[in-house]
């Protein structure tokens, strides 16, 4: 399988992704897969307070990455000759998950699946990541830099030309519940997912459980016509005494509440700048507050949504989607030496 696509997104702009993948890699019954991705991070303020009380739309920085994420993976769905599927990825990506810095992961898991009856797999992922911030953008506020800049006692002042690296590990398992409908008026499928997830990164002074549980529903109005209904709950629990960086924190995204900037639903913190100001707002000389997001340590989102055709040829299987998102995230990440 060879796959080349393009796209267009108004928040990321124009992406280019490429995909190989074989189904029996050289005779051996295993399967290879290879994607790439290039595409574009925004970095900086996304809006800033004027001391009027109004609200200002800031451009921000643009960097092309010309290999924003890439992954490779083999599995085996026959491993050790019993029924287990397990294989290994080697994965690099690149986000801007608050807008205000760019968070680069360069690493490899291994990972295991396996049936616990006709209804329930639980599937294991021990990973290594090496992680890098940078281009942080210096205008954010003191919460912000306090999580991911080293802090310069003697001057007094932020180190903000320096990269801050961490290496974190991590070991999660997941269990998935398939529960079918088959009569009545709820007729349909019900799916239920527990993941939990034990991780660790003394780059960054992080050590955290992380717990998500998840439910969709899905079912048929009518022959063309769908409903599905999903909501996630997730909660991070510090252990140790350790602070939960800012970088690990659940930030809401365009994939989990569509129509809203990247961390813009998360917990925020407001800065005044006095001394100061930005080439695009209109009065230079007043004060401008920004705003920025801090990551929340809860959260709960979901989505109903229906789709239909709209009378194209069904082979083209092109689909209109009506949606409504909601979520909440809070419980603010706040370091303890702040």
């Amino acid at each position: 399988m060879f796959q080349v696509s393009g796209s267009y997104s108004t928040s990321e702009g124009p992406m280019v992704n490429l995909a190989y993948g074989e189904q029996n890699f050289l005779g051996t019954g295993k399967s290879l897969q290879l994607s790439l991705h290039a595409g574009r991070s925004l970095i900086g303020p996304g809006y800033a307070i004027r001391e009027s009380g109004k609200i200002d739309k800031i451009k921000r920085k643009q960097q092309f990455e010309i290999l924003k994420s890439a992954n490779l993976s083999i599995s085996d769905s026959h491993l050790f000759g019993r029924d287990l599927t397990g294989g290994i990825s080697l994965f690099k990506y690149t986000s801007t998950p608050f807008d205000n810095f760019v968070l680069k992961n360069y690493g490899a898991s291994i990972d295991l699946s396996y049936a616990l009856g006709d209804r329930v797999t639980q599937s294991w992922e021990l990973g290594i990541a090496r992680r890098t911030v940078d281009h942080i953008d210096e205008m954010c506020s003191p919460l912000v830099k306090a999580q991911l800049v080293k802090y310069d006692k003697d001057k007094k002042e932020f180190k903000m030309s320096e990269q801050r690296n961490g290496l974190q590990t991590s070991l999660q398992t997941s269990f998935n519940y398939l529960y079918p409908i088959y009569d009545g008026p709820l007729k349909g499928q019900m799916r239920f997912k527990w993941s939990t997830a034990l991780l660790h990164d003394g780059g960054f002074n992080s050590t955290f459980w992380k717990n998500i549980f998840s439910a969709s529903y899905n079912k048929m109005l009518s022959r063309n016509v769908g409903l599905t209904l999903q909501s996630s709950y997730g909660i991070l629990t510090p252990l140790k005494n350790n602070d939960i960086n800012i970088i690990d924190s659940f930030a809401s995204s365009g994939e989990s509440i569509r129509g809203f900037d990247e961390g813009s639903c998360c917990p925020h913190f407001v800065i005044t700048r006095r001394n100061k100001t930005n080439s695009n707002i209109e009065d230079k000389n007043k004060p401008i507050s920004y705003v920025d997001a801090t990551g929340a340590k809860k959260f709960i989102n979901g989505t109903v949504s229906v789709s239909f055709p709209i009378g194209l040829p069904t082979e083209l299987n092109f689909k209109t989607f009506i949606f409504t998102d909601f979520g909440y995230y809070w419980d603010p990440i706040v370091p303890q030496n702040y």
